[in-house]
């Protein structure tokens, strides 16, 4: 087998075990993405907003429809929480627990 292709596969195993040492392998791929975009762009307080995710290179290859739907079950999980500063887009993000 080729070194690269063990060195993908070392590091997908390394990765797999690091997310779900953290809750990340509780969520579905485009859930995760969501999700470390936010961790990526969080302000102080940890806020985001909806335009900083969603041109986020994490989320970039998502549609409008996806996108937002991901949003949501983000939300019902209790992972994203509307900051009530705004009306609507802008978010508290919370930690996994």
């Amino acid at each position: 087998m080729d070194t690269i292709l063990k060195s993908i596969i070392s590091l997908r195993a390394m990765l797999e075990g690091m997310e779900a040492s953290v809750g990340l392998s509780e969520l579905s791929e485009k859930q995760k993405s969501l999700y470390l975009a936010g961790e990526a762009c969080r302000s102080e307080g940890n806020i985001v907003t909806t335009a900083n995710l969603i041109s986020h290179p994490f989320t970039l290859s998502m549609s409008r429809p996806t996108f937002f739907r991901t949003m949501k079950s983000l939300e019902e999980r209790g992972l994203f929480v509307n900051s009530g500063r705004k009306k609507t887009g802008e978010f508290i993000l919370k930690p996994i627990s």
